[in-house]
């Protein structure tokens, strides 16, 4: 990230690098302490970036659990299927469908590759959510 600020009265530029960490949530803050402008007598300021989400095409974020909504084609609905999902770290997550699904249907799946920050474990949860089934 480029900032500017005044270094002793002279505008200076100085790139800080943010490494944003798995399971870092929105409102996360990063602060670069004393990075701000410089004058003579004075502590420069703190600067300090706040993490915002960006949505994703696939999945949605509720606290430390992920949600993924899925479209069944008719026929897995009624006979059953294996969902195969890739994850957001490129793993990918087999689900076996094997009851008869209904539009709205929920499973949650214990998952324990999410990271959550200041807990001693990392399992979450991964919510799916039926939309379908979808007609031939």
């Amino acid at each position: 990230m480029k900032i500017n600020r005044k270094v002793r009265g002279d505008p200076a530029e100085e790139i800080v690098e943010i490494v944003v960490k798995p399971g870092w949530k929105k409102g996360t803050r990063i602060t670069f302490q004393e990075r701000g402008d410089e004058e003579a007598g004075v502590i420069p300021a703190d600067i300090v970036f706040v993490v915002d989400e960006k949505p994703h095409p696939l999945f949605r974020r509720e606290g430390s659990d992920l949600h993924y909504t899925v479209v069944l084609p008719l026929a897995d609905a009624l006979c059953g299927t294996t969902l195969r999902i890739l994850h957001l770290d490129g793993t990918t997550i087999e689900v076996p469908i094997r009851d008869v699904i209904r539009p709205g249907d929920a499973k949650v799946i214990r998952y324990d590759s999410t990271p959550i920050m200041a807990m001693s474990q990392d399992l979450s949860l991964l919510g799916l959510k039926c939309l379908g089934p979808v007609l031939p």
